[in-house]
């Protein structure tokens, strides 16, 4: 990802360090961003890491990019992939004081047209399937391509965008 950052925006400063010990000094930045990554940190570390380089009056957005299982097919998924029921988050896990407040919440929505090799390409690319063993990770994909391929060649695939924004407190 960095390296596509710098690709691009080259005009960007782009610095390489974990979202625990982030390469900036005090209160230099105005706002922080995590977008499908929150998860992963160790938020322990990471909250107070955070406040300390964005600035007072400052802010963090969060998003998580989910299945929106009205739409059948992702319902069909969710239970064939274990994120059936699921929020791609925990609201006890995010930011909260003594650091930050949450200033606002919302869900957008939007459709992008798919096919099955474009959802197994995309999957293939989950967190799940990362860590997966090679075999399991080879079946489950092979499972999904044949699920998606029973709704067409191309298809509507409908996805929900949860945004959330913290004030940094003082």
């Amino acid at each position: 990802m960095l390296e596509q950052l710098r690709l691009a925006v080259p005009e960007a400063e782009a610095l390489g360090g974990a979202a625990e010990s982030i390469p900036l000094t005090d209160e230099s930045v105005d706002a922080a961003f995590a977008g499908q990554a929150y998860h992963w940190f160790d938020r322990e570390h990471v909250v107070p890491e955070l406040h300390r380089v964005i600035s007072p009056g400052g802010g963090l957005v969060l998003l998580w990019n989910w299945w929106d299982e009205r739409d059948p097919l992702q319902r069909e998924l969710g239970e064939l992939v274990g994120f059936a029921g699921h929020e791609p988050y925990r609201e006890e896990e995010l930011p909260g004081k003594p650091w930050f407040r949450e200033a606002g919440r919302t869900v957008v929505e939007s459709v992008r047209e798919s096919s099955p090799e474009a959802l197994v390409g995309y999957l293939s690319t989950a967190s799940a399937y990362l860590v997966a063993e090679p075999g399991e990770r080879k079946e489950s994909l092979r499972a999904v391509g044949e699920i998606a391929a029973r709704y067409g060649e191309r298809f509507p695939l409908p996805r929900r965008t949860y945004v959330f924004a913290f004030e940094r407190l003082s």
